[in-house]
This record gives structure tokens, C-alpha cells and sequence, in this order.
């Protein structure tokens, strides 16, 4: 049992770094993009105090640089997407290109060459090639893009956006909870970072399959409509992505933009629509939910949400009361499950159940972002997400050898609810310098709930009509019986960027995590007892019991003991 917090501030004081590339533009932000380049003349002359601006082409938002003496510009903190890019200069003729796409976590390279005249002329339009970011030199790493369309259009039965990390040759996904894990090359799954926004939602502790918040219930860190495009990243060069061995997926959320625009969705499906072997055992999932942004003011402030539900139910494995043949398994006999439940009664405990039991597991998954232009090179993004899911937990043994057959009380939920609110801005200032700040809260809670408050009790001795021997069991599942998980994790992160130094860029930051964990496991604590046969449990003196264990008493729920035997920090075994 650790009863007690554990806390521990700062955790992690990470990447303080000074960073320097050797080619332009290389120093693009983790949670965005960048762009670099030069402006010449025709001769392949540099041109100083150009003017470079880039236009955000579904919102507006503007930010411009200008060049130094070298010819070069570099804009930092861009949102991924399609831009328009207009480079000018006092007697120069104005260059105008069109379909500029920045990708997350890419720095995408524009150089310009102006004609110079005296005369002022009609843009020049180019329409740049949207294949140029996969190929450009300023790709740095191994990396893997899954953009919007991608999301939008390939296949997904649990609308996981992970789902789509496996198109990476070097992830498999791992056998632990269903294949909801993935390991990189050969790695644990817990060794993978996720980020929404540059927010970590990892399961810091390290219980779930999946890694991220709320996995232990099959939860999802984020709704899969409200996820723009994400990357996978195994070993990337810039020193500002790190914390993992495995792979870092960094995902950006949508945005709104100068048109209203929303969208819903609804799947379902159960055993008839899966086929066989599937149609013997009956499931239903439904996936529902919808999206909506659009304009707070035109140009300047925009608005995403997005709301993403399922309800799910799947039997659980084993054996029950009428099941058929093809269900392997030990089946009890009805005269032995009322006997037990009569000797129950005397005790004041419930009475259970040999019939057929259906494991649920429900989410939910909101989240929010407004984003703000505080003038033509600042950039504020608010976001919050708020997560809960539900699974219960249960299954009967199919072995033969002794069984102990579970009553339906003896099983457990899982339960998760996660709040996530991020604060980020970006900023390009006029002189060429930028900056990236970005602070996020994770406030996860997660319970392992059993079914009853009561002792477990197993009960030896019984015989169905096959000859074959099993067990009963009834009441809390032991290891549920007092079981908490409080996870408060802030991050702080700064990276400032300098100007461009001739061919380098200079890019000094920090960031760091502040937790605090609480774990409550204190098995055991309703007491759990097992009796040789159903005649000395019903005698109910505590000799009767072949073992029990009884520690960290969480009060009195009844049974065949007396309340002064859940005495605190007690343990004993009798055989």
C-alpha cells in the first residue's frame, strides 16, 4: 500500500541548449513550421531589407520578415498549411507565389529572385510545388507525415489518430491491450512520447497499454476529428525534441478559419456486420460525434471544437450459466450456485450471478482552441481538452484444471478523466528574432472501482455433473479493493531563436515539468478468504477459513468477520 503522494519538483529541469545549423531555416518549431531562404536580383546579387511576408491562406493571419544583409530571411512558429508568400522591395518588381505549404516540424525553403525596374508592374505569380517539403534538403531526421488528407481519408476502426503511426516502417504494434500499444524497433511502448500542441499526454506512470492518458481504460489523449496532421519522429537532430527512446509523435490540433465550417459522423458495429469467427460472440460500438469553427473576427480570432463520443460493449471470455458447447470451460450447477447464494444471504452479502456478463467501455472526448492575431507577427492559441472513459474489466477462465468460476461482482471499472488546457505564442519580431512559448497542465484521475464493497471469498469443493471439480468466488476482486492513480503534471517551455547569422541560426531554450503523483494500493484491505468446502463457510468462524488476508482496512463492508479484524496495516495467512 503507498498511501502517501509522492512528490517530486522539478521533476524534470530539461533542454537548455544552444543550438546552431549549419544550413538555413533548419531551426523550425516542434509544435509548428518555419520557413527560411534568400531574395537576390537576377545577377544572384543578395538584396538586403527585403520584404518577405507570409499569408496563412484559410485564416489571414500574417507574418513577415525582412532580409539581411546577406539576402537572408527566416520566419519561425508558422502554422502548418498553405500559404501565399509575397517578397518585395523598392524598386524591385514584387513576387507573388501561391499554394506555399509549411509542414509540422519541417522547415520549408522560398528563395526569390526580382526583377528590377523602375516601373511599378503587375505581381509575379508562381504556384510553388506541394511535393517540395517531402523532398527539401532542410528535412532533418527520420521522419513520417501524416497530414490532414491522410486523416481524413484512410481507414480506422477505433479513430485513434496513432492508429496511422503504424504506416511507419519501423513501428509494429504490440500484442498488450487488443495491439493498442506500438513499439519502435523493438522497444517498449512506454518509451514513445505523445504530444498535443508540444503538451505530453503521456501516462507518466506507466500502467496503460497505449502509453497515453487514460490508456488503462482504453481512453484517447484527443478526439480523432480535432487532430489537423501529426508526425512521427524516431531520431530527430533538433535537441529540442526529446524524452524518448522510442518514437516522439507530435500531433497539432485544427484551427478555425474565415469561414464557418463543421462536420459529423456516426459508425456502427456488432457481431452481424463483422463476419466469422466474430459473429459468435456479440459486441456493439458506436462512434458518433461532430466538429464546428469558424470566425470570432475576420482576420483576427478564430474558433475550433469538437466532440467525439463511443459506446461500447464486447462479452466477456469463459464460461456461464446456459453457454454453449463451443464456449470451453468449467459450467457450475444451478443447485450449487443457489446454495452459495443462500449461505450469502446469512452473511447480508449479494447474492451472485453465474449468467453471461458484458464488459462496456464508453468515452467521451472534448476539446476546445481559439487562436488570436495580436497584430501581423503574434499569434496566441488557447486550447482545452477534456477526456473520460470507462471499461469494465472481467473474464471467466476456461481452464479445466480446478477452476475458480467468477460470480459477475467479482470484477472491477476502470475509470480515467483527464483535463488538459494549453496556453502558446508564437512571435516574429521585426527584427528577425522569434520565439515560442507554450504552458500546459495535465490533471489526470484514474480509479480501479470493484464491483461490491465486500470481502472476496472463494469457496472449494464443488462438483458439476461432468465430474469435473471448480471453485466459486464472490465479492470484491482483491486487487481492486482500494486502488488510485492521481497523476498533476505542469510543463513550462520557452525557445527563443535569433535572427539569421550569415548561414546559421541560433536557437537558445528550456523546458522543463513539474509532477506530482499519488498512488493508492491497498489490496486486500475488504479482506479476502477461502474456504475448503461450502459447509465451512457457512459456519462462519474465521477457523473455518483454510487462508485470509486482510491489510489497510478501508472500513467495515460486512461479511463473515467482525469489523474489529479490518484493523489498519493487519496481514495474515492460515492454512
Amino acid at each position: 500500500m503507498r498511501p502517501k503522494p509522492r512528490r517530486i519538483l522539478p521533476a524534470v529541469l530539461a533542454l537548455v541548449g544552444l543550438v546552431a545549423f549549419a544550413t538555413l531555416g533548419h531551426a523550425q518549431s516542434v509544435t509548428t513550421g518555419a520557413a527560411g531562404g534568400t531574395v537576390t536580383d537576377q545577377s544572384g546579387m543578395p538584396l538586403a531589407n527585403a520584404s518577405v511576408v507570409f499569408t496563412f491562406q484559410s485564416t489571414g493571419f500574417r507574418v513577415s520578415g525582412i532580409t539581411n544583409e546577406r539576402g537572408i530571411f527566416s520566419l519561425q512558429g508558422l502554422q502548418p498549411g498553405v500559404y501565399s508568400v509575397q517578397v518585395s522591395l523598392i524598386g524591385y518588381r514584387t513576387e507573388t507565389r501561391e499554394g506555399v505549404t509549411v509542414g509540422l516540424g519541417q522547415s520549408t525553403r522560398h528563395d526569390a529572385s526580382l526583377e528590377q525596374t523602375a516601373v511599378e508592374l503587375e505581381p509575379l505569380v508562381v504556384q510553388a510545388d506541394q511535393m517540395s517539403a517531402e523532398f527539401s534538403p532542410a528535412r532533418t531526421g527520420t521522419a513520417t507525415t501524416i497530414n490532414e488528407e491522410q486523416l481524413r481519408d484512410l481507414p480506422t476502426l477505433d479513430r485513434r489518430f496513432t492508429d496511422l503511426a503504424k504506416l511507419t516502417p519501423q513501428i509494429v504494434a504490440t500484442d498488450a491491450n487488443a495491439g493498442l500499444g506500438l513499439s519502435v524497433v523493438g522497444q517498449n511502448n512506454r518509451y514513445n512520447t505523445i504530444q498535443i500542441d508540444g503538451s505530453t499526454v503521456n501516462d507518466r506512470f506507466g500502467l496503460g497499454a497505449t502509453g497515453a492518458a487514460g490508456g488503462q481504460a482504453n481512453g484517447k489523449p484527443i478526439g480523432y476529428d480535432a487532430v489537423k496532421e501529426y508526425q512521427v519522429l524516431l531520431s530527430p537532430y533538433d535537441v529540442r525534441q526529446g524524452n524518448f527512446t522510442g518514437a516522439l509523435i507530435n500531433a497539432v490540433t485544427k484551427s478555425g478559419g474565415n469561414e464557418f465550417f463543421g462536420s459529423a459522423f456516426g459508425y456502427y458495429r456488432d457481431n452481424g456486420l463483422a463476419g466469422d469467427p466474430l459473429s459468435d460472440s456479440e459486441f456493439k460500438n458506436w462512434q458518433y460525434g461532430g466538429s464546428i469553427g469558424g470566425p470570432i473576427a475576420r482576420d483576427r480570432a478564430f474558433f475550433f471544437a469538437n466532440a467525439e463520443f463511443q459506446s461500447a460493449s464486447t462479452p466477456a471470455t469463459g464460461p456461464y450459466i446456459g453457454a454453449p458447447s463451443s464456449i470451453s470451460g468449467v459450467r457450475p450447477e444451478q443447485s450449487d450456485i443457489d446454495a452459495m447464494n443462500s449461505v450469502l444471504a446469512t452473511y447480508g452479502m449479494q447474492a451472485g450471478t453465474g449468467a453471461a456478463v458484458t464488459n462496456d467501455n464508453p468515452l467521451m472526448n472534448l476539446t476546445f482552441r481559439a487562436d488570436w492575431g495580436l497584430g501581423d507577427n503574434h499569434r496566441l492559441v488557447f486550447r482545452y481538452t477534456y477526456n473520460t472513459a470507462e471499461l469494465g474489466v472481467f473474464s471467466r477462465t476456461t481452464s479445466t484444471s480446478n477452476p475458480a468460476f467468477r460470480y459477475s461482482n467479482n470484477g472491477y471499472d476502470f475509470t480515467n478523466k483527464t483535463h488538459n488546457p494549453s496556453l502558446q505564442l508564437f512571435s516574429n519580431f521585426s527584427n528577425g528574432n522569434s520565439n515560442e512559448f507554450r504552458i500546459s497542465y495535465n490533471r489526470l484521475r484514474d480509479a480501479r472501482d470493484p464491483r461490491e464493497e465486500a470481502p472476496q471469498v472463494t469457496v472449494d469443493g464443488f462438483t458439476n455433473g461432468s465430474g469435473e471439480d471448480y471453485q466459486i468466488r464472490t465479492g470484491s476482486e482483491q486487487f481492486s479493493q482500494g486502488n488510485r492513480l492521481d497523476q498533476d503534471i505542469l510543463e513550462f517551455t520557452d525557445n527563443f531563436t535569433f535572427a539569421p547569422k550569415g548561414n546559421h541560426t541560433f536557437t537558445v531554450g528550456t523546458r522543463n515539468e513539474f509532477y506530482s503523483l499519488s498512488n493508492l494500493f491497498a489490496q486486500s484491505s475488504y479482506g479476502v478468504y477461502t474456504f475448503e468446502d461450502l459447509a465451512g463457510f457457512q459456519s462462519g468462524g474465521i477457523n473455518d477459513a483454510s487462508a485470509y488476508i486482510v491489510s489497510g482496512s478501508l472500513g467495515n463492508p460486512g461479511g463473515p468477520v467482525e469489523a474489529a479484524e479490518f484493523s489498519s496495516a493487519q496481514f495474515g495467512v492460515y492454512a
